[in-house]
């Protein structure tokens, strides 16, 4: 005889002062009462209907948090998981026997978390049109995933093995808190996929927020007078293969383009006084006006034959930012620059030389500050970066506005040259 069972949610305050009331999910079983957490939480009582069990549609979330629908949805979900577990192991068990079961993995046929893994990237790759260095993040994840637990499932990332996720990232991995930060990003967009395709039971990812204290993110860029310096070196004989390095990197100082679209460039794609490019990363078209130091750089390349009708060298990403280094401290761009990160709680700073910390994307950074600090107008630099969104401007334009007040400082002691002494009858 089967036993009677009865599946509610319900809310449960906080503690006694709190203002959060958490979805409960009731389980009655036989003569026993299970409760589950279900991940989710209300600000106030009057957003949920307790005769229909759900969130009521006016209710709404704060930013990055799952509204009615999708709460409601998932809802059903666990529901529905539940009754599966009963149904198939005929019995609840005690409580904590019961949430294990209901962690469990997947029922026979049902792809598992790494099978989940790999649609997703498959499915998201192509809809995205994501690059290889995407793919390469994606990868990375799933051998952390694997290394953390052993055959790990959805039912594992509960609120208590997304902290030790964390912590193996920490502690094992000895990664910094930005890294962890990015990580647990591109776990959530993972596990959102895997949550509307109905593979992904839990919740507790949704509002895992770990405090991950973070330095604003260096911006490394060269001077004026880096550039002159990096210009003006004679290369000894045995490092005249970084000419090319040079030419192509001072290309991206003086254009805005990255390494991968200065590399691509074609000789079709320049049209007189200016460029005309659909970018490898974002696919966005832009045109892009020359001025005098690309238009010498291109020069000096137009009578070379280069592969595949390209207007400059074509240097591997990996092998270019080693060679920056070499070439950048055979300038003497050697300043002390601090770098500040933060691993859990513990604050590291390190001090190393500028040339260790330049790489290809120095270039376009340095461009947009230079651009930003000359008095360009943010909206005319987006149009040459193909930058979207303002945000995106804000760390340069920050800067900009340093180096001009810097700038500024010069017209003091000029205005002091030019006054000179003054007597009480100078009008």
């Amino acid at each position: 005889m089967r036993a009677k069972r009865h599946i509610t949610f319900s809310l449960k305050r906080y503690g006694k002062v709190s203002t959060a009331y958490m979805i409960r999910m009731r389980i009655s079983y036989g003569g026993q009462r299970i409760d589950v957490a279900t991940g989710f939480c209300l600000p106030e009582p009057a957003f949920w209907d307790a005769q229909e069990e759900r969130v009521k549609e006016e209710y709404v979330p704060p930013k990055n948090s799952p509204d009615s629908g999708v709460i409601n949805g998932e809802l059903r979900e666990m529901r529905r998981r539940a009754e599966r577990v009963l149904e198939e192991e005929g019995r609840a068990g005690g409580a904590k026997e019961f949430r294990e079961r209901l962690r469990r993995g997947p029922a026979p046929g049902e792809p598992d978390l790494f099978e989940c893994l790999e649609m997703f990237v498959r499915e998201a790759g192509v809809k995205n049109e994501w690059t290889e260095a995407t793919r390469r993040k994606f990868r990375v994840l799933e051998n952390d995933l694997r290394i953390f637990r052993r055959g790990l499932e959805f039912g594992d990332l509960t609120e208590e093995g997304l902290v030790a996720l964390v912590r193996f990232w920490r502690e094992e991995r000895n990664l910094g808190n930005a890294t962890v930060a990015g990580k647990l990003a591109l776990l959530r967009w993972f596990l959102n996929w895997a949550t509307e395709k109905g593979y992904n039971p839990l919740m507790a990812y949704r509002g895992f927020r770990p405090a991950l204290k973070k330095p604003r993110r260096r911006v490394i860029f060269l001077n004026k007078q880096e550039l002159e310096q990096l210009q003006a070196l004679v290369l000894p004989w045995h490092y005249r293969y970084l000419e090319q390095v040079r030419d192509v990197f001072l290309f991206c100082c003086f254009s805005g383009l990255r390494h991968s679209d200065a590399v691509n460039l074609r000789r079709s794609d320049i049209r007189g006084e200016f460029i005309e490019i659909t970018t490898v990363k974002t696919a966005d078209s832009l045109s892009i006006e020359l001025n005098g130091a690309t238009r010498e750089i291109l020069d000096k390349y137009a009578r070379r034959e280069l592969p595949g009708g390209r207007a400059l060298p074509t240097l591997l990403n990996q092998t270019m930012n080693r060679d920056l280094k070499t070439l950048c401290r055979l300038a003497g761009i050697d300043e002390e620059v601090r770098i500040t990160v933060y691993k859990g709680g513990r604050r590291i700073d390190t001090v190393r030389p500028k040339y260790a910390l330049v790489g290809t994307h120095t270039g376009r950074r340095t461009f947009i500050v230079t651009a930003l600090s000359l008095g360009v107008p943010p909206n005319v630099v987006m149009k040459w970066t193909g930058h979207s969104d303002y945000k995106a401007m804000k760390p340069y334009i920050d800067i900009a506005d340093t180096v001009k007040a810097r700038e500024m400082t010069k017209m003091d002691s000029f205005y002091q040259d030019l006054s000179g002494p003054r007597s009480d009858n100078g009008r």
